[in-house]
Protein backbone atom coordinates (compact mmCIF):
# COMPACT_ATOMS: atom_id res chain seq x y z
CA UNK A 1 0.00 0.00 0.00
CA UNK A 2 1.55 3.27 -1.14
CA UNK A 3 1.28 6.36 1.06
CA UNK A 4 0.58 9.67 -0.58
CA UNK A 5 3.57 12.08 -0.25
CA UNK A 6 1.30 14.84 1.06
CA UNK A 7 -0.13 12.56 3.73
CA UNK A 8 3.37 11.42 4.70
CA UNK A 9 4.58 15.03 4.87
CA UNK A 10 1.58 15.96 7.05
CA UNK A 11 2.29 13.03 9.40
CA UNK A 12 5.99 13.96 9.70
CA UNK A 13 5.14 17.64 10.18
CA UNK A 14 2.52 16.95 12.87
CA UNK A 15 4.89 14.49 14.60
CA UNK A 16 7.66 17.09 14.57
CA UNK A 17 5.30 19.76 15.90
CA UNK A 18 4.11 17.42 18.65
CA UNK A 19 7.70 16.51 19.62
CA UNK A 20 8.61 20.21 19.69
CA UNK A 21 5.63 20.99 21.91
CA UNK A 22 6.49 18.13 24.30
CA UNK A 23 10.11 19.33 24.46
CA UNK A 24 8.96 22.93 25.06
CA UNK A 25 6.54 21.90 27.84
CA UNK A 26 9.18 19.68 29.47
CA UNK A 27 11.81 22.41 29.35
CA UNK A 28 9.29 24.94 30.62
CA UNK A 29 8.30 22.70 33.56
CA UNK A 30 11.98 22.07 34.37
CA UNK A 31 12.73 25.79 34.27
CA UNK A 32 9.71 26.60 36.44
CA UNK A 33 10.81 24.00 38.99
CA UNK A 34 14.34 25.44 39.09
CA UNK A 35 13.14 29.01 39.42
CA UNK A 36 10.51 28.35 42.07
CA UNK A 37 12.00 29.58 45.28
CA UNK A 38 9.86 30.95 48.04
CA UNK A 39 9.80 34.68 47.42
CA UNK A 40 9.39 36.74 50.56
CA UNK A 41 8.38 40.20 49.47
CA UNK A 42 9.38 42.96 51.85
CA UNK A 43 6.60 45.22 53.03
CA UNK A 44 8.50 48.31 51.90
CA UNK A 45 11.22 48.69 49.27
CA UNK A 46 14.84 48.93 50.40
CA UNK A 47 15.96 52.49 51.06
CA UNK A 48 19.47 53.90 51.27
CA UNK A 49 18.54 55.12 54.77
CA UNK A 50 18.39 51.41 55.80
CA UNK A 51 22.13 51.07 55.06
CA UNK A 52 25.20 51.66 57.19
CA UNK A 53 27.56 53.92 55.25
CA UNK A 54 31.04 52.38 55.11
CA UNK A 55 34.33 53.17 53.43
CA UNK A 56 37.70 51.67 52.61
CA UNK A 57 40.81 52.93 50.87
CA UNK A 58 42.16 51.81 47.51
CA UNK A 59 45.84 51.19 46.78
CA UNK A 60 46.34 54.94 46.11
CA UNK A 61 44.91 55.83 49.54
CA UNK A 62 41.71 57.28 48.08
CA UNK A 63 38.39 56.71 49.84
CA UNK A 64 35.86 54.30 48.35
CA UNK A 65 32.32 54.51 49.74
CA UNK A 66 29.73 51.81 50.19
CA UNK A 67 26.37 51.02 51.75
CA UNK A 68 26.08 47.97 53.97
CA UNK A 69 22.76 46.23 54.64
CA UNK A 70 23.24 43.96 57.66
CA UNK A 71 20.79 41.05 57.85
CA UNK A 72 22.97 39.01 60.28
CA UNK A 73 23.65 36.39 57.60
CA UNK A 74 26.69 34.17 57.12
CA UNK A 75 27.36 35.47 53.60
CA UNK A 76 27.56 38.90 51.99
CA UNK A 77 26.73 39.86 48.42
CA UNK A 78 28.98 42.62 47.08
CA UNK A 79 27.19 44.56 44.31
CA UNK A 80 28.97 46.69 41.66
CA UNK A 81 27.09 49.09 39.38
CA UNK A 82 27.33 50.02 35.66
CA UNK A 83 29.28 52.98 34.27
CA UNK A 84 27.75 56.34 35.13
CA UNK A 85 25.55 55.03 37.95
CA UNK A 86 26.33 54.55 41.63
CA UNK A 87 25.58 52.23 44.55
CA UNK A 88 22.12 53.65 45.41
CA UNK A 89 21.05 53.01 41.80
CA UNK A 90 21.41 49.27 42.53
CA UNK A 91 18.88 49.10 45.38
CA UNK A 92 16.35 47.29 43.18
CA UNK A 93 18.89 44.44 42.94
CA UNK A 94 19.14 44.34 46.73
CA UNK A 95 15.33 44.09 46.83
CA UNK A 96 15.36 41.34 44.19
CA UNK A 97 18.06 39.21 45.82
CA UNK A 98 16.82 39.82 49.39
CA UNK A 99 13.54 38.10 48.54
CA UNK A 100 15.41 35.05 47.22
CA UNK A 101 18.59 34.52 49.25
CA UNK A 102 19.63 35.05 52.84
CA UNK A 103 22.64 37.32 52.91
CA UNK A 104 23.97 40.74 53.82
CA UNK A 105 24.52 43.25 51.02
CA UNK A 106 27.39 45.63 50.38
CA UNK A 107 26.58 48.02 47.54
CA UNK A 108 29.56 50.17 46.56
CA UNK A 109 30.29 53.33 44.62
CA UNK A 110 33.04 52.42 42.15
CA UNK A 111 36.06 54.68 41.70
CA UNK A 112 35.05 58.24 40.64
CA UNK A 113 31.35 57.34 40.87
CA UNK A 114 28.87 58.43 43.52
CA UNK A 115 30.61 59.51 46.71
CA UNK A 116 33.86 57.60 46.08
CA UNK A 117 37.05 59.57 45.45
CA UNK A 118 38.49 59.91 41.95
CA UNK A 119 38.30 62.38 39.11
CA UNK A 120 38.31 60.17 36.03
CA UNK A 121 35.39 57.91 35.10
CA UNK A 122 37.30 55.04 33.55
CA UNK A 123 34.75 52.32 32.69
CA UNK A 124 36.20 49.93 35.25
CA UNK A 125 39.72 49.67 33.84
CA UNK A 126 42.15 48.86 36.67
CA UNK A 127 39.31 48.78 39.24
CA UNK A 128 39.94 45.14 40.16
CA UNK A 129 42.29 46.36 42.93
CA UNK A 130 39.39 48.41 44.35
CA UNK A 131 37.26 45.26 44.33
CA UNK A 132 40.00 43.41 46.21
CA UNK A 133 40.06 46.26 48.76
CA UNK A 134 36.32 45.74 49.32
CA UNK A 135 36.83 42.00 49.71
CA UNK A 136 39.53 42.71 52.33
CA UNK A 137 37.00 45.00 54.04
CA UNK A 138 34.49 42.12 54.19
CA UNK A 139 37.16 39.75 55.56
CA UNK A 140 38.18 42.29 58.24
CA UNK A 141 34.83 43.74 59.37
CA UNK A 142 32.06 41.35 58.31
CA UNK A 143 33.42 37.84 57.75
CA UNK A 144 31.74 34.85 56.16
CA UNK A 145 31.30 33.81 52.55
CA UNK A 146 31.14 36.25 49.65
CA UNK A 147 28.97 36.37 46.52
CA UNK A 148 29.85 38.95 43.85
CA UNK A 149 27.28 40.55 41.55
CA UNK A 150 28.28 43.04 38.87
CA UNK A 151 26.25 44.73 36.18
CA UNK A 152 27.94 45.88 32.93
CA UNK A 153 31.04 47.80 34.10
CA UNK A 154 30.73 46.12 37.51
CA UNK A 155 30.58 42.73 35.78
CA UNK A 156 33.81 43.49 33.94
CA UNK A 157 35.55 44.58 37.13
CA UNK A 158 34.64 41.23 38.69
CA UNK A 159 35.79 39.27 35.62
CA UNK A 160 39.07 41.22 35.48
CA UNK A 161 39.72 40.17 39.09
CA UNK A 162 38.46 36.59 38.66
CA UNK A 163 41.94 35.00 38.49
CA UNK A 164 42.84 36.49 41.87
CA UNK A 165 39.34 35.79 43.22
CA UNK A 166 39.66 32.09 42.33
CA UNK A 167 42.38 31.84 45.01
CA UNK A 168 40.03 33.21 47.71
CA UNK A 169 38.07 30.33 49.26
CA UNK A 170 35.49 32.71 50.75
CA UNK A 171 34.32 33.83 47.27
CA UNK A 172 31.61 31.27 46.57
CA UNK A 173 29.95 32.68 43.44
CA UNK A 174 30.33 35.33 40.76
CA UNK A 175 27.33 36.71 38.88
CA UNK A 176 28.30 38.70 35.80
CA UNK A 177 25.36 40.52 34.19
CA UNK A 178 26.00 42.20 30.85
CA UNK A 179 29.80 42.28 30.76
CA UNK A 180 31.31 43.69 27.55
CA UNK A 181 33.86 41.79 25.50
CA UNK A 182 36.07 44.61 24.23
CA UNK A 183 36.87 47.91 25.93
CA UNK A 184 37.18 49.61 22.53
CA UNK A 185 33.54 48.79 21.69
CA UNK A 186 32.10 50.11 24.96
CA UNK A 187 34.17 53.32 24.68
CA UNK A 188 32.67 53.82 21.22
CA UNK A 189 29.14 53.40 22.59
CA UNK A 190 29.77 55.81 25.49
CA UNK A 191 31.34 58.35 23.10
CA UNK A 192 28.31 58.17 20.78
CA UNK A 193 25.95 58.74 23.75
CA UNK A 194 27.93 61.80 24.81
CA UNK A 195 27.92 63.23 21.26
CA UNK A 196 24.27 62.43 20.50
CA UNK A 197 22.79 63.57 23.81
Amino acid sequence: MAINKKVLAAIVLSGTAMAGYVFYKGASMFSDTLMKTPVQRSKKPISIEDAIQVHTKNHYGENLRGYYFDYHASKTMLILHPYGLDGPDMLSYVDFFKSRVTCNFLVVDCYAHGSSDGNILHIGKDSERDLLAWIDYIHTYIGGDIVLFGKEMGANIILDASKTLSEDASVKAIISDGAFTRLKDIIGIVYKRIILY
